[in-house]
């Protein structure tokens, strides 16, 4: 488990590589949780709020590309259409 320091009062550490992000006080609280998968926050603590814009501005700078790739759906395949043709009664 290795530890990034997001400034001088957080930091984060990811147990596991497809894993949550835990994101840590400097008295070793855990006051959120990263999902990488959808770039969501679960606040476990209170922050204040511009602790915490800062914390999701610096989580977005570093997993957007992540979580943009795994919203984007996969084009289906287009289904062939028929072509409708009347034929001439005598």
């Amino acid at each position: 488990m290795q530890r990034t320091t997001i400034n001088t009062t957080y930091y984060c550490e990811c147990p596991k590589v497809d894993g949550p992000v835990f994101v840590f006080a400097t008295g070793a609280y855990k006051v959120a949780q990263f999902d990488q998968r959808s770039g969501n926050f679960n606040w476990h603590r209170v922050v204040p709020a511009p602790q915490k814009a800062v914390i999701e501005k610096w989580f977005d700078s570093r997993f957007s590309q992540v979580a943009a790739l795994e919203i984007i759906p996969e084009l289906e395949p287009s289904t062939p259409t028929k072509k409708l043709t009347r034929s001439a009664r005598a």
